[in-house]
């Protein structure tokens, strides 16, 4: 995930009990030969017979001699073995497609990770295990070879790849580089593999029906994540001086820009993001004193509640850095039965098409240590293509717990009655023949034409679309990063009148389609579960707690980072959510992120804008049987759509806090409800605005909060 930046833009779960203990690293085998290999039953997907009370429920527990995630470790290779309690078969045949290797292994118990968190101790180790530096060198030799032995393997076209049990160093390398490798299994159950830089474990470029699959452990020698103590911060100078704890240093990989992540004693996190600094230098290396530079403190933000003596913190590993996963332009992409350690974002994916799927994949502390941090899901940019994510644990990050996202595009010139020039804002080409296109007014947000693409002509003026990146950037305050993919010439089957910097809805493509999120733990994050453009979404059974910003939030970010577009036929059911929009960062998004489920188009930062009221940008929205506790603005807010279903949810305690913009104090920034954008504060359990088609049934609502006016509101409704 590019993490966002507000004001810079930068971008299970038991350790492993049984190692197949090898000092000195594993030996590994080059996989079978040729076409003829050995199969196992296909995974068919996490079972889930009912919905669970209080979110997802995994019953099973971890037998004697398993691996990260509570699962059976694999013997190394294919042939007859027993997983998940189920004797698979051995047949022969020409394999074509690698998921017919996949193992259904078991799900880590939500529970027992919460007990892990419930046990953290400052006072652990930063590492369970050592290893001595002759260890350590044969580790690095052991994984030299295991990535001649994978090169060899992909040279000669082999469909599986298997790796011995072990444990495998990398100085610098990419162990599982992947570029153009289509139809392969990759088994690296009952691997750990410790990474000594920020380097990605698997990178992926123009790849097609891969699986990569553990149980197996990502791990980072030492922690890229270093954990301190504040010392004095002086406002003037913007300079936060630290302590760091014992074991830790200060990595290469923080030392430029990056934020800042905050912490209790007992381990819980303080939803407070977006604390920045532009360097990081040691001021006393001996003693573990480190001056971070560029601390603004932000006081609206609550920043001087932790820029203070004493404090708790950590670096957060964001960005480019310390991915674990990086796909390009790949397609039918399976990642199962991985735990990472090694904090950081679990990958970042870009210009996808096909399936993407994450099963029993956890971005984890490590127990055991003194471990702060942990990581988000990542990125996940679609060009087309469905993402799944089922059975997984993501958070103690310090933005976003995970962004599935399309993008959209923008006019930059018309030609003539059905002839438009338009601006990409992803990777890949906007707009194919025959997509259909919606056009939405740069000012209001209202649907203005939609129309079909009969012709679709890739500008190569090289000069024409520099200028056009950067007049879109300078004229309708785009970020230095918009995309510079080529502009399209396109030919309408109608006749439309647009403007320049009107949003290009593409409906076939540049977007997610059909995601499945179920099963899955979001929790201790300073933003949110952020969800963008999907056409088709199933978000069910997750449970997420102590987010930042709106627990789960289905927005388009059309302006400030070309991402969504809408979405439509949305199904959120049966998520428990707890304690969101639990930072102050949220009070500057009134109307934006302020329900503990936030569904509708972002609009709010740019002067002279008026908010839309078209009820028809996002369609089909069912939200039902979810459970809602404290949350801080409304428990469910919606805006600008239509045939809305709102029903059989629980809304306990919503609206503890104002909603608006806020003094230090806490009370309202502005004198008057009537300054604000949209007109009024969002204050009530359930909020809707500008929406039609109203389908209200069956919800409960408990303990209104504090400052809750009604249990519903409906503003500029049809």
């Amino acid at each position: 995930m590019k993490m966002r930046r507000l004001f810079s833009l930068m971008m299970a779960i038991s350790l492993l009990t049984v190692l197949c203990a090898c000092n000195g690293g594993g030996a590994e085998s080059g996989g079978e030969s040729g076409d003829a290999v050995s199969t196992t039953s296909a995974d068919s997907g996490a079972s889930t017979t009912k919905a669970p009370v209080d979110g997802p429920t995994d019953s099973s527990t971890s037998a004697a001699g398993t691996t990260a995630g509570g699962s059976t470790a694999a013997t190394g290779g294919s042939g007859n073995k027993s997983t998940a309690g189920k004797t698979t078969t051995t047949t022969t045949q020409k394999v074509t497609d690698a998921t017919v290797h996949i193992r259904n292994e078991k799900a880590f118990a939500i529970a027992d990770y919460q007990k892990q968190l419930a046990n953290y101790r400052l006072t652990d180790p930063l590492n369970t295990k050592t290893y001595t530096e002759a260890e350590k060198e044969a580790q690095r030799k052991a994984g030299s070879k295991m990535r001649t032995k994978l090169n060899v393997a992909i040279a000669k076209d082999q469909k599986t790849f298997t790796v011995e049990p072990g444990v495998y160093r990398f100085a610098g390398q990419i162990p599982f580089e992947l570029t153009g490798v289509q139809n392969m299994y990759i088994n690296i159950s009952g691997c750990t593999f410790i990474l000594e830089s920020s380097q990605q474990l698997v990178r992926g470029e123009g790849s097609k029906n891969v699986v990569v699959q553990g149980p197996a452990v990502i791990d980072r020698e030492g922690s890229l994540a270093t954990q301190f103590r504040v010392q004095s911060y002086d406002a003037g100078s913007q300079t936060l001086t630290v302590k760091l704890l014992d074991g830790y240093s200060l990595s290469d990989a923080v030392t430029g820009s990056g934020s800042l992540q905050w912490f209790k004693d007992d381990g819980s996190m303080i939803q407070m993001s977006f604390v920045t600094y532009s360097k990081a230098a040691y001021a006393d290396e001996k003693n573990g004193i480190v001056k971070f530079t560029g601390v603004a403190c932000d006081k609206s933000f609550g920043h001087d509640t932790v820029l203070k003596e004493g404090q708790l913190g950590a670096v957060a590993i964001t960005g480019g850095r310390a991915q674990s996963v990086g796909l390009y332009s790949c397609e039918d992409i399976y990642l199962l039965d991985i735990t990472n350690y090694g904090s950081g974002m679990m990958m970042h994916v870009t210009g996808h098409k096909g399936d993407l799927t994450l099963k029993r994949v956890y971005n984890v502390r490590m127990p055991g240590t003194n471990r702060l941090v942990a990581g988000s899901a990542g990125q996940m940019d679609f060009a087309n293509g469905t993402p799944t994510v089922e059975n997984c644990i993501f958070g103690l990050c310090e933005d976003d717990s995970i962004d599935i996202m399309g993008h959209v595009a923008f006019m930059y010139e018309q030609e003539d009655d059905n002839t438009v020039i338009i601006k990409g804002t992803g990777v890949c080409t906007p707009v194919n023949q025959g997509d259909t296109l919606h056009f939405y007014s740069e000012e209001e947000y209202n649907r203005t034409y939609t129309a079909k693409a009969v012709k679709v002509e890739v500008v190569t003026d090289s000069e024409y679309n520099e200028i056009a990146r950067k007049v879109m950037i300078k004229n309708f305050s785009f970020f230095e990063t918009l995309s510079s993919t080529p502009c399209v010439r396109v030919t309408l089957d109608k006749k439309v009148s647009v403007e320049k910097g009107d949003m290009v809805e593409n409906m076939n493509y540049s977007r997610p389609f059909n995601a499945v999120l179920k099963n899955n733990y979001f929790h201790d994050m300073g933003c949110r579960v952020l969800i963008q453009g999907c056409k088709g979404l199933l978000f069910e059974n997750n449970l997420i707690e102590r987010a930042g910003l709106g627990a789960l939030v289905l927005d388009c970010e059309q302006r400030d980072w070309g991402e969504g577009p809408n979405s439509y036929d949305v199904v959120i059911r049966n998520n428990t959510i707890r304690e969101s929009n639990s930072s102050s960062y949220s009070t500057h998004f009134v109307f934006v992120h302020s329900g503990a489920i936030s569904v509708g188009p972002f609009q709010w930062y740019h002067s002279g804008m008026t908010p839309s009221v078209a009820t028809n940008s996002y369609q089909n929205i069912t939200i039902e049987g979810n459970k809602i506790y404290d949350s801080n603005y409304s428990g469910i807010l919606v805006k600008n759509s239509s045939n809305v279903t709102i029903k059989n949810n629980l809304i306990q305690n919503p609206v503890t806090k104002l909603c608006g913009p806020q003094t230090p104090s806490g009370g309202p920034l502005k004198s008057s409800p009537g300054e604000y954008y949209y007109l009024e504060e969002p204050d009530y359990a359930i909020y809707l605005y500008a929406c039609e088609k109203i389908n209200l049934s069956g919800n409960t609502f408990k303990n209104l909060g504090k400052y809750c006016l009604d249990e519903v509101r409906k503003l500029k409704c049809k």
